[in-house]
């Protein structure tokens, strides 16, 4: 993929990481925290990012290809409040 691509790309992990911290804030959850495994400086071209929801003790994680992030450039909002959900319903299982 182009430079340009993986920029869009990592521009979503960003987004996505963010609106799991809103989500897991916003349902009042104790020391909402969400982390991208990954970093830029060390892999700028991962082939899958691992999106980690911590609440308190709880701790739950999702791991995406890049090619599903590259594809879902276009609404990147929705994509993320879809995978923050999922990460906030496995974090209320427990």
């Amino acid at each position: 993929m182009q430079e340009e691509c993986w920029d869009k790309i990592w521009n979503v992990a960003y987004r996505t990481r963010d609106r799991i911290e809103n989500w897991l804030a916003f349902h009042h959850l104790p020391e909402p925290r969400a982390v991208i495994l990954e970093t830029l400086e060390h892999n700028p071209r991962p082939k899958s990012f691992t999106f980690v929801a911590r609440a308190g003790l709880l701790q739950e994680s999702v791991r995406l290809p890049a090619l599903v992030l590259s594809m879902n450039t276009g609404d990147p909002d929705l994509y993320a409040q879809c995978v923050a959900d999922i990460l906030y319903r496995q974090l209320i299982r427990n």
